[in-house]
């Protein structure tokens, strides 16, 4: 899955900072079924070396998140992909490594690698959702991201 997102990042001192952001995220999942999600993230940065141009740091967060799942219908020759009525919702928490470089005094790129685990907080938590006579058994529980931007500090 692919995306775009956006967030505003207050650094509190030269080794803290905090930040607020909204992902929008498409793809294919792991099962093969389209699914798009929106997450809001709030993250606590802690930059390890905050004074040099490359610096690493370590994040922790929570996540609230909202997901909608299209699958495909096979018939005869025709693959139809319909979308899902059933909307999932998910919280949980993250942690993660990161590098930031900065380009100049205003401008940095960066990435980092993510662990999440969250848990479905929608009333359909645990259930089976029906999609053209085939069954999918939603879990509850699921984690994993990389990301990569560009920092814009004023």
């Amino acid at each position: 899955m692919g995306g775009l997102g956006f967030a505003f990042r207050y650094r509190a001192l030269p080794s803290l900072a905090f930040e607020a952001g909204v992902d929008f995220v498409r793809g294919a999942e792991h099962r093969g079924y389209w699914r798009s999600e929106t997450a809001l993230l709030l993250n606590t940065l802690l930059f390890f070396n905050p004074r040099d141009v490359a610096q690493v740091y370590a994040l922790g967060g929570l996540g609230f998140s909202r997901s909608n799942l299209n699958y495909a219908e096979h018939t005869g020759d025709q693959v139809l992909y319909k979308r899902s009525d059933e909307h999932q919702s998910y919280f949980g928490g993250h942690l993660g490594l990161g590098l930031e470089v900065r380009v100049s005094h205003r401008i940095a790129v960066g990435g980092d690698v993510m662990g999440f685990i969250r848990t479905r907080t929608d009333e359909a938590n645990h259930s089976v959702v029906a999609n053209g006579g085939h069954a999918l058994r939603e879990g509850d529980t699921s984690g994993g991201a990389l990301r990569a931007g560009v920092t814009f500090y004023w």
